[in-house]
């Protein structure tokens, strides 16, 4: 409900373009379209771990940005006009929540990538076991992990982050939270392209790998239909 509750007092303040809170744009939904073995992963496990790593990211930035919220709250007790104190008050206390919803939408999807990363490494190992020339595809796991272990910390660092909106009168409120907002969508933006290059080179594996098993070789559109959950 606290989407909802957000566009209604951002367009109480003026402000046109609600902060989307739906599926991030650009990460794809769909699996990649490539025959794997079945394999035991531990991608259950990893997702814990991860989890609570952002939990952990996200408490210390409470901690860090204890003052600003403080500061935040004492300003918003000099505004004259009360309908506007609640609605400013209101989005304040929501920022950080979309920026959760958006982190964690974000690992849900690059984990599914990393499981799919394992399968291929599994299965490049059993083409070099029958004799095959499996370097190129090497090469392209080898790619994939180094852009997933960059997407990974920068979800991290942006769940550590925390967005508290900086009053600097009732007057110009309006373009405060103007400010604040554009801050989260161009930093959760940033992330979403990291995590679709990630997508991008596993699907590059995947090519490489249906190459040397003489499949045939899925355009890359067709592949990864893309679209992520941190919005545009």
């Amino acid at each position: 409900m606290w989407q909802q509750v957000i566009a209604i007092v951002m367009l109480g303040l003026g402000i046109a373009k609600p902060v989307q809170q739906g599926r991030v744009a650009g990460l794809a939904d769909t699996k990649p379209s490539f025959t794997t073995q079945s394999t035991t992963s531990n991608t259950a496990s990893g997702a814990g771990f991860v989890s609570r790593e952002l939990e952990n990211r996200r408490q210390k930035a409470k901690e860090s940005f204890k003052t600003e919220r403080e500061n935040f709250k004492k300003k918003l007790e000099t505004f004259k006009d009360q309908k506007k104190k609640e609605r400013v008050e209101t989005l304040g206390t929501k920022l950080d929540d979309v920026n959760k919803k958006r982190t964690d939408q974000m690992m849900i999807f690059l984990n599914k990538v990393i499981e799919v990363l394992a399968k291929i490494k599994i299965q490049t190992a059993a083409e070099k076991a029958k004799g095959k020339d499996v370097s190129k595809v090497t090469t392209a796991i080898d790619a994939a992990q180094t852009a997933i272990d960059v997407a990974k910390a920068a979800i991290e660092a942006q769940a550590g982050k925390s967005y508290v909106i900086s009053v600097s009168s009732e007057a110009n409120v309006r373009g405060d939270v103007g400010t604040t907002m554009k801050s989260l969508e161009r930093d959760a933006s940033s992330v979403r392209d990291l995590v679709n290059a990630a997508k991008k080179r596993v699907s590059d594996a995947i090519r490489e790998l249906a190459k040397i098993r003489g499949e045939a070789v899925i355009n890359r559109g067709e592949q990864t239909g893309a679209t992520s959950s941190g919005g545009r």
